[in-house]
């Protein structure tokens, strides 16, 4: 290792690790003795946390709302005391953070503030997700109109590629949005809001934070893991017997949700939604 990569490598763990002896480096070369080596980096340790504490609170606003400024940020120093990050994207910065606050004992009275922490957290990654044309109810009477109807069942969509799906035994999609900016975080629910299923995808520019119905979960878990539509179809069935299926896939079509596979589109014609 070069002598400036070490001496980096070095600075870095003493960020992460005050009472390493070796990260106390020869920082005696870097400026003037003002003051001791272990003054001035406990000065850019408090700056770099100091600044860490701030991006998660960008990430995590609700989580933040909802315990305070003072909770967040003493609950955020300790998260970092544990796992500074090691990238310099905060794109899939602390991801981990919903399992810290799961285990951490002063977040304890708020059992659902860990999955609130995995939705915010969702919306991020697929805010900054890949883009994608979705498929349309156009494009498939297209490939029905070229493959016949029958095949419309064998047909293995995808789902788009931003997009998240989450299970919770709390109300986590009405408690975010009841603390969005423009809203006053008073929120009324009742226990048939609860066992919530979460869809956050983005279609085009704007992410959608969708409560789904059992059967459209189910339809998309199974479609996410590589079944038919056919079998899709069958899928939300079995997990809401009342539920029409055709018309969930219908709602779930609309919303953007899922992409045709490349055999597929290259079959559609040249006006088809995406194919030009």
């Amino acid at each position: 290792m070069s002598r400036l990569s070490d001496l980096q490598a070095r600075f870095a763990a003493s960020l992460r690790d005050p009472d390493n002896g070796q990260s106390m480096l020869d920082i005696a070369a870097l400026g003037a003795d003002s003051l001791p080596q272990r003054a001035r980096l406990d000065v850019y340790r408090n700056n770099v946390a100091s600044s860490l504490i701030d991006a998660l609170a960008a990430l995590y606003p609700v989580c933040r709302r909802l315990v305070g400024n003072d909770f967040f940020q003493a609950t955020a120093r300790a998260y970092l005391d544990r796992s500074m990050p090691t990238q310099a994207s905060l794109i899939g910065f602390a991801p981990d953070f919903a399992g810290f606050l799961v285990s951490f004992e002063p977040a304890r009275q708020l059992p659902y503030l860990p999955d609130v922490a995995r939705l915010e957290h969702a919306w991020h990654r697929v805010y900054h997700g890949p883009d994608a044309s979705p498929a349309t109810a156009e494009d498939l009477k297209a490939y029905a109109d070229v493959r016949g109807e029958k095949e419309l069942d064998k047909l293995v969509l995808g789902l788009v590629p931003a997009h998240h799906l989450l299970m919770s035994p709390y109300p986590i999609s009405r408690i975010w949005e009841a603390n969005q900016p423009d809203r006053d975080g008073k929120l009324a629910f009742s226990d048939a809001d609860r066992n919530e299923r979460v869809f956050v995808v983005r279609p085009g520019v704007d992410v959608h934070v969708l409560r789904v119905s059992p059967g459209a979960f189910g339809l998309l878990c199974a479609i996410q893991g590589g079944m038919s539509l056919g079998r899709a179809l069958i899928a939300a069935f079995e997990e809401e017997p009342d539920c029409d299926p055709q018309q969930v896939f219908a709602q779930l079509l609309t919303a953007g949700s899922f992409i045709l596979p490349k055999d597929a589109r290259a079959l559609l014609p040249a006006h088809a939604s995406g194919n030009v």
